[in-house]
C-alpha cells in the first residue's frame, strides 16, 4: 500500500499490515512515526489527530488502514473512586464498574467503601466465574448485598485461541452473539436482570475488566430503558477511555515479547469496537426482534419483571 506522509511517499506492507489495523497503529508502529500519540483511545482528546487529504481526523477510532468509521457521542458524567480508578455514573440507577487497571473491586479501600454507601448501592453483582470470585473476593460492604452470577456459565473464562487480527475479531464478536444463542448465558442474565428488577437500590454490576459481560449486561439495560443503538453503542466503546492505560501497557508488552502479529492480536482482543458489540445486538434481531422479545422470549423474564426493570432503570 502507498502512502504520501509529510510529503514523502511511504509503503506498508501488505504482509505487515492488517487491513484493520488502527491508522495510529500503522503510524507508530509500522512506520516509526511516533509524533502522533495513543491517547483517551476513543478518539476525543485529540493526541491522535493526524490531517487526511487536508482535513483533520482522529486515527484510532475514526480510520483504520483501509476504511473509515464513525465513532458515537453518547456520554455520561462520571467521578472517580480514590484508591481503585473505580468510575461511578453522577447519577444513575445502575452504576457499572468499567475502568483501569481492572473493573474488579478486590483492593478496595475504606474510603472506597464508604463512597460507595454513600452512593446508596444495595447490592453488587458480580458476574465473574466462581473460580476467580473466590481467588479475588470482592470486599465486604455493611448493608450491601452480595452475588456471583457466572453469566458465561462455564468453569473458567475461555482461552483465546487466535493468531490473527481477524481471527481476534471473529472471537470477539462470537462472545456477544454467545450471549444471545446460548441458553446457558441468557439463563445467567435473565438472573442477574431479576436480582436488579427486585433490588431497592442502586447496584454496581462488574467483571474482570468491565468491557465484555459488563458490557453486553450495560446494553441489556441500556435498551431496556429507552437508549438507541448508536447511544449503546457509544457507550460501549467508551470502556476504551478508562482503559487506555491498560490498552497501551498490553499492547507493548505483547509486542515486545511476541512480536507484531501477538501485539495485533493483543490490541484486537483489548480495544473495544463496535463491531463486537453491533454483532450481539444484530443475533438479538434476528432471532428475538427487539430487546423486549429477548428480554421476555430469550431470558424468559415475565412482563411484570421486564416492568420492574425499566421502572428501576428510568425512575
Amino acid at each position: 500500500m502507498e502512502l504520501s506522509i509529510n510529503g514523502q511517499a511511504r509503503t506498508l506492507d501488505d504482509a505487515a499490515v492488517d487491513p484493520a489495523m488502527p491508522l495510529l497503529w500503522a503510524l507508530r508502529d509500522v512506520l516509526n512515526l511516533t509524533g502522533t500519540k495513543f491517547g483517551c483511545g476513543v478518539a476525543a482528546c485529540g493526541a491522535c489527530t493526524v490531517h487526511v487529504d487536508g482535513q483533520p481526523v482522529r486515527s484510532p477510532d475514526h480510520y483504520t488502514v483501509t476504511a473509515p468509521a464513525t465513532p458515537g457521542a453518547f456520554t455520561t458524567p462520571v467521578r472517580p473512586l480514590a484508591s481503585t480508578h473505580l468510575l461511578l455514573p453522577v447519577s444513575m440507577k445502575l452504576l457499572k464498574a468499567n475502568s483501569g487497571p481492572t473493573a474488579r473491586l478486590t483492593g478496595l479501600s475504606g474510603s472506597d467503601s464508604r463512597e460507595l454507601a454513600k452512593a446508596g448501592v444495595s447490592a453488587i453483582i458480580d458476574l465473574r466465574t466462581g473460580s476467580v470470585a473466590a481467588r479475588r473476593p470482592d470486599p465486604a460492604i455493611k448493608g450491601v448485598k452480595h452475588y456471583v452470577v457466572n453469566v458465561l456459565a462455564v468453569p473458567r473464562f475461555p482461552a483465546v485461541r487466535a493468531h490473527t487480527a481477524m481471527a481476534a475479531r471473529a472471537y470477539m464478536r462470537k462472545l456477544n452473539t454467545d450471549f444471545v444463542d446460548r441458553a446457558g448465558r441468557r439463563r445467567q442474565i435473565a438472573r442477574v436482570l431479576s436480582l436488579i428488577a427486585a433490588g431497592d437500590g442502586p447496584v454496581l454490576i462488574h467483571c474482570t475488566e468491565g468491557k465484555d459481560r459488563t458490557g453486553w449486561l450495560s446494553a441489556v439495560l441500556q435498551l431496556t430503558a429507552g437508549a438507541s443503538r448508536t447511544q449503546v453503542l457509544a457507550e460501549y466503546v467508551r470502556s476504551n477511555q478508562y482503559r487506555a492505560t491498560l490498552i497501551e501497557t498490553a499492547y507493548r508488552a505483547k509486542l515486545k515479547s511476541s512480536g507484531r502479529t501477538a501485539g495485533q492480536v493483543q490490541l484486537v482482543l483489548s480495544r473495544l469496537q463496535p463491531e463486537y458489540l453491533g454483532a450481539g445486538l444484530d443475533e438479538l434481531e434476528a432471532r428475538y426482534g427487539n430487546i423486549s422479545g429477548y428480554l421476555t422470549k430469550g431470558l424468559g423474564l415475565s412482563a411484570a419483571t421486564v416492568e420492574r426493570l425499566r421502572e428501576r432503570l428510568t425512575a
